[in-house]
């Protein structure tokens, strides 16, 4: 603190407040962690539908069922984006977690294969529950914000209405990347 009080007699009253200010910045940023974490929340609305994804009947269990619904603004169809850092490929990875149950989005039993389902499941950061975002839609609606695909990191595979489905309770899976409307979500 002596060295601190001499500087700020040498340097005057407004240089010393400066350099402790640049001391305590300084300080805070040594101690961040080594990624920030970047986070929002959401409504994930399929294009082809025009329905809000959410999990059915807002069970907050695990294995809780991911389907579409008419959008209402409930919690159960807000989710969450955390970003988990980049995989190989130098895409942001996220995970997508239910402002409802505090789940994540999560492919079941961490399946590969077209028509896997889509569940909630505790986080995990496991491939089953990354995300990263693919090709853009030039045709979304403008009202939703931009139209993506969402492309699960552990198996290549793209976030899907199931057969295009326009009704409520249209499952949700995960199927070959075709760019579809089924595949298409605005955010």
């Amino acid at each position: 603190m002596a060295a601190f009080t001499g500087l700020r007699s040498k340097l005057g009253r407004k240089t010393g407040v400066l350099v402790a200010a640049s001391a305590a910045v300084a300080t805070s940023l040594a101690a961040a962690p080594a990624h920030a974490t970047t986070s929002w929340f959401s409504t994930i609305v399929n294009d082809g539908s025009n329905k809000c994804i959410e999990v059915y009947h807002s069970e907050t269990t695990n294995y809780a069922n991911v389907d579409q619904y008419t959008c209402n603004g409930s919690d159960t169809q807000q989710w969450m984006f955390v970003s988990e850092g980049y995989n190989s490929n130098s895409l942001e990875l996220f995970e997508i977690v239910n402002n409802n149950s505090g789940k994540c989005l999560d492919v079941y039993d961490g399946g590969t294969a077209n028509y896997t389902n889509v569940d909630q499941y505790t986080c995990n950061r496991t491939g089953a529950q990354l995300w990263y975002f693919g090709g853009s839609n030039p045709s979304s609606d403008p009202g939703h914000g931009i139209s993506l695909v969402l492309i699960n990191n552990g198996s290549g595979k793209a976030l899907d209405v199931q057969g295009g489905s326009k009704a409520n309770y249209g499952n949700i899976d995960i199927y070959q990347d075709n760019e579809s409307d089924a595949q298409f979500f605005s955010y």
